[in-house]
C-alpha cells in the first residue's frame, strides 16, 4: 500500500539539498535550476579548476602587515552559519570547532585549520554562507 505525500511537506527539506550539491560536484555541473508552479529553486556551485582559486575571501586591504599570513577558516558546505561562541580576540587550536554550517537538519562542524587567535569574523549567526566561504580570519601562531 502506498503512502499519500503531504501535499504541505517542504520540496527541498531533509537531505534533498545535500544530496544535489553531491550530486551537481560528482557531474561537474556548476548550476541547477528548477521551477513548478510554487517553486523555484536555483543553485550555483563556484568553479573547481586549477585556473580559477577557490577563495572567496573578502579583500580587506591587509592593514597590518602580518596579515598577509592570516589564515581563513572556510565553510566545508553550503547552509546556515551557526556560531559556536567563538569570537575577535579568542585563541583557537587546530581542530577547534569555531562554528556549524547548518544544512537542513545536520549541524556540520567548520574547524580551525591552524592554531592562532581569531582576528576578524566574516559572518553573523543565521547568515547563509556557501560551499568553502570564508567564515573567520585567524592569525596563525608562529613557534620559534
Amino acid at each position: 500500500m502506498r503512502q499519500q505525500k503531504d501535499e504541505t511537506e517542504d520540496p527541498i527539506a531533509g537531505d534533498f539539498l545535500e544530496s544535489l550539491v553531491a550530486a551537481m560536484r560528482r557531474h561537474g555541473a556548476g548550476v541547477f535550476e528548477f521551477e513548478n508552479e510554487d517553486t523555484f529553486l536555483s543553485v550555483v556551485l563556484e568553479a573547481e579548476s586549477p585556473d580559477i582559486p577557490l577563495d572567496t575571501s573578502p579583500d580587506t586591504g591587509n592593514a597590518h602587515p602580518e596579515a598577509e599570513f592570516d589564515v581563513f577558516v572556510k565553510s566545508p558546505e553550503l547552509g546556515l552559519f551557526a556560531s559556536a561562541g567563538k569570537s575577535i580576540g579568542d585563541s583557537v587550536m587546530r581542530n577547534d570547532v569555531v562554528g556549524f554550517v547548518c544544512v537542513g537538519p545536520l549541524r556540520l562542524a567548520i574547524r580551525a585549520p591552524t592554531d592562532g587567535l581569531i582576528t576578524e569574523e566574516l559572518v553573523r549567526d543565521g547568515t547563509p554562507i556557501g560551499y568553502q566561504e570564508a567564515v573567520f580570519r585567524i592569525r596563525p601562531v608562529i613557534t620559534s
